[in-house]
């Protein structure tokens, strides 16, 4: 009779679980809300632990049938007197905490049955000093939880808190002033829940001040969920000392001079030049590498003005060329091979096995130069207008070239760009040489714009030119003194006021060009090329952005996704605590230690971790988020993991040996992890894939253009014009911004949007939180004839368009005002086959599965009548002109 009572008990709490929507033996993480005025705070420090958490939305604090859904609820100050659902907000909270739930609590929350004990005698105003607070000692369950002898401390106003019921605890006290000794933080019973509450908006403080509390709110949590509610996710390791970098090692033995010979130096085992000019009569040489004696080793350069003769040591004959090309001569020396250069083109070479150490001279040359070389890796943005006037990096050659955009005392991302007109300007050193040149470029009035590489001077350079408005010539030319060639010419559309990106360098052993990620002009390389780079406009002005040259030897890996330096807030503020911090594209789900991430990709892919848990760190790849299909499993400490899945072929490693692969998912995947234990920072964890767009915009924004309205780098509000992000705005009709390229099969687009400030703080009609769309499988010219999702369409509804036709509705969506003033709002579109998901700030809203699918297309974030603002766009899924 005893085994089957238990029996039959375990077969009801089974059905009383599974009533409740929970598998059976399955622990889950406390449901947790975050609501209140202004409660990015909140939200940003459970996103940085990973703790699953939903933003609630306003008729949601109104509804205590609502609130009852959660465990711990985290209510954000709303003491500013204009929520106008205050008091039915209260009300809520009385039936919630009453009726046995937990809730942090801050300024102005005070529920007046549950809270009946705390009364507030005065509000200490912030301009007499901040306020220190810090836990008490003894019996303090906070304590148990922060370091010892934290103390925190804010400017704000603050509330002077009364306790009228004896089952209060103070947690905390302040430490300065007049509130010395006065209850900072209090913690008890409230009805059959529990509470614990500040008199301060450290919410607010948090995501948009002080980044101060993580610890202090992740406590309250902890405390308030039973220890339920844990960090997922590893604190960062400290940074290590950078080991001592040891000199350069002396090659054994002293090497002898040559007799009548200038000593240039050991020759650089990671490439060198040598320069050295003509002698006016006679010979002169260059000795290379050189061991003197009865056998001596190395390469001899001899060169008159005629020709120049490079040979080994004790050969004869050797290979002979030509001079023609000015009063200097160049060596160049690369793995395995001796360059002769002349006027910044290769002449001759010759193969020769590498000798570090062996020092090079010379004899009769004039002013012979050592150069040593490096990979070659150099970016300009225009960030200092000091690189651009007199002694900067770059030097006009006619024309006008000038910085344009913000001032650095503006913005904390300048829109700064290189303005140019009827000329060129140029940069770089004599001795670069196997590039890659790239640059953003924005014709506004030119005719042309130019690019040169191997520039050794005015008369000798490999030049690109590009015709602007429809279907431009775009032509290849090599110039060599008084005279030019043409390698190779095509037309491309191109068209004016767009930004684009032009390249031009060696890859593969061949000269080629590119337009915006495409292929315009391929040729056999004419030789090696020396010199420096320059950029030019001609029949008007053209602005140019994000240079860089970058050498053509140099392996580009695929994109990092979301790295931890994504931030580009003020001190990592307000973005870090919504879309900019590393853990906010992985996904805590209601499982302890299961995260996935929000994108979806198809192709090549690449993760990297430590693993520093004692038990299992599981890597799913599913074609469904949720659906835990193991890819690779390890267990136990491991310095470095890596699983790749190049060419659809998944491989995995630990600590450099093989580990063998649970599966191999095909096609589209998304990404998870499930975590024993809290053993990895996010910040460690490093994943890269080839179809992963993301983008902040600090850089010029080639991968778009402007359909309509007025789109640049500015300010979102009026009072705050130093943080800077991407603007559209239109006040008389839409303002759209398209991708360039289409998303074709399965993809995910990911925007934070909201709206620019245009008039006063507070007032609805300044920021008017209506009309923020974001289309997909469009045709690139009407944003409504893809699948749209539009916040604010209509009222307070979030509608999901087929092209102009609604296909779903959901109401009360739209913010209050102060965080539509503060905050970011997350919208997420995911295309799986036939179905189409939408996530408004974080929470599924519309799943849509499309009868007649629409075909591929393009992607446009756009508005009507208003302004958006945006911090980032990221497109998940491959990509087709």
């Amino acid at each position: 009779m005893v085994v089957r009572g238990c029996r039959v008990l375990t077969v009801m709490l089974c059905l009383l679980t599974a009533a409740h929507g929970e598998p059976a033996g399955q622990p889950h993480l406390p449901r947790i809300g975050v609501m209140g005025a202004l409660r990015m705070g909140f939200g940003g420090v459970l996103t940085r632990a990973g703790i699953p958490f939903d933003y609630l939305t306003v008729a949601e604090h109104k509804d205590a049938k609502a609130l009852a859904n959660y465990d711990l609820l985290l209510v954000a100050a709303m003491n500013h007197g204009n929520e106008p659902w205050l008091s039915q907000c209260l009300d809520a909270l009385d039936t919630y905490l009453l009726n046995g739930g937990h809730a942090v609590l801050e300024m102005g929350v005070r529920p007046s049955k549950a809270l009946a004990g705390v009364g507030v005698f005065r509000v200490a105003n912030r301009r007499h000093q901040p306020f220190r607070f810090t836990l008490e000692p003894g019996d303090n369950p906070l304590a148990k939880l922060v370091p010892a002898n934290r103390e925190w401390s804010y400017a704000s106003e603050t509330e002077v808190i009364g306790i009228n019921d004896p089952a209060i605890k103070v947690l905390g006290r302040f430490q300065s002033g007049d509130l010395a000794g006065q209850p900072a933080v209090l913690a008890g019973p409230a009805g059959k829940g529990r509470f614990v509450y500040w008199g301060s908006d450290l919410a607010y403080l948090q995501g948009n001040w002080t980044p101060d509390f993580d610890d202090l709110f992740l406590a309250a949590v902890n405390l308030l969920t039973d220890g339920r509610a844990k960090p997922q996710w590893a604190r960062p390791a400290e940074p290590a000392d950078e080991p001592a970098v040891a000199g350069d090692p002396v090659a054994a033995g002293a090497e002898p001079t040559v007799l009548g010979a200038q000593d240039l130096g050991p020759a650089p085992a990671d490439g060198y030049c040598l320069r050295a000019g003509l002698p006016k009569t006679g010979t002169g040489r260059l000795f290379v590498e050189w061991l003197p004696g009865k056998k001596a080793q190395g390469w001899v350069l001899e060169a008159s003005r005629e020709r120049a003769t490079l040979r080994p040591a004790g050969a004869g004959g050797g290979k002979s060329f030509a001079l023609a090309g000015g009063e200097e001569l160049v060596l160049v020396r690369r793995p395995g091979v001796v360059v002769v250069a002349q006027a910044g083109s290769e002449i001759g070479r010759i193969a020769a096995p590498e000798v570090a150490g062996r020092h090079c001279f010379a004899q009769g040359l004039e002013e012979p130069l050592l150069q040593p070389t490096e990979p070659l890796y150099f970016t300009d943005d225009f960030s200092s207008e000091a690189g651009t006037t007199d002694g900067g990096i770059w030097h006009a050659e006619g024309g006008a070239w000038s910085l344009t955009g913000q001032t650095p005392k503006v913005s904390n991302t300048p829109g700064f760009a290189l303005s140019g007109r009827d000329g060129l300007t140029t940069t770089g050193a004599w001795h670069w040489s196997d590039y890659r040149l790239e640059t953003s470029v924005r014709a506004l009035d030119a005719k042309t714009v130019r690019l040169q590489i191997g520039r050794w001077d005015d008369k000798n350079a490999i030049e690109l030119t590009l015709g602007v408005a429809g279907a431009g010539e775009v032509k290849l030319t090599e110039r060599h003194g008084e005279q030019s060639r043409t390698l190779a010419q095509a037309k491309a559309d191109v068209r004016a006021r767009q930004w684009l990106r032009l390249g031009l360098g060696l890859e593969g052993g061949r000269l080629v060009a590119d337009l915006d990620g495409r292929r315009l002009l391929s040729v056999e390389r004419p030789a090696d090329l020396l010199g420096a780079v320059a950029l030019g406009a001609d029949g008007g002005a053209a602005i140019f952005d994000d240079v860089a040259v970058i050498d053509s030897h140099l392996a580009v890996g695929l994109p990092r996704i979301h790295p931890p330096t994504m931030d580009k807030g003020r001190d990592g503020l307000l973005d870090h605590d919504t879309w900019a911090n590393a853990a906010s594209v992985w996904r805590p789900t209601a499982e302890p230690g299961v995260l996935w991430h929000v994108g979806r990709f198809v192709g090549n892919i690449e993760l990297r971790l430590p693993w520093h848990g004692a038990g299992a760190l599981t890597v799913f790849a599913a074609a469904e988020r949720g659906r835990e299909t193991p890819v690779l499993t390890v267990t136990g400490p491991r310095r470095a993991i890596e699983l790749t899945r190049h060419d659809g072929v998944w491989k995995a490693s630990a600590d450099g040996k093989p580990v063998a692969v649970a599966a191999q998912a095909k096609g589209s995947v998304c990404l998870g992890l499930k975590l024993s234990e809290p053993g990895v920072a996010v910040e460690d964890v490093d994943l890269r894939a080839a179809d992963a767009h993301e983008y902040q915009f600090e850089r010029a924004p080639v991968d778009f253009w402007e359909g309509s309205g007025d789109w640049h780098v500015d300010s979102r509000w009026l009072c705050q014009p130093q943080w800077s992000w991407l603007n559209g705005v239109n006040e008389q009709g839409p303002a759209v911004f398209w991708q360039k390229s289409r998303l074709v099969g399965d993809f995910v687009a990911q925007v934070p949007l909201s709206v620019k400030m245009k008039g006063g703080y507070g007032d609805y009609n300044a920021e008017p939180f209506e009309r923020l769309c974001v289309s997909v499988c469009a045709d690139g010219k009407d944003p409504k004839s893809g699948y749209t999702f539009e916040v604010g369409s209509r009222g307070e509804l979030c509608s999901l368009y087929r092209g102009k036709d609604v296909v779903a509705t959901v109401p009360g969506q739209i913010p209050m005002w102060r965080e539509i003033h503060n905050a970011w709002y997350d919208l997420r579109i995911e295309r799986c086959g036939a179905a189409l998901t939408v996530w408004f700030h974080g929470r599924l809203l519309i799943s849509y599965t499309d009868p007649k699918p629409l075909p591929d297309g393009h992607a446009a974030i756009w508005t009507d009548h208003n302004g958006l603002v945006t911090p980032y766009v990221a497109l998940y899924g491959l990509v087709a002109p």
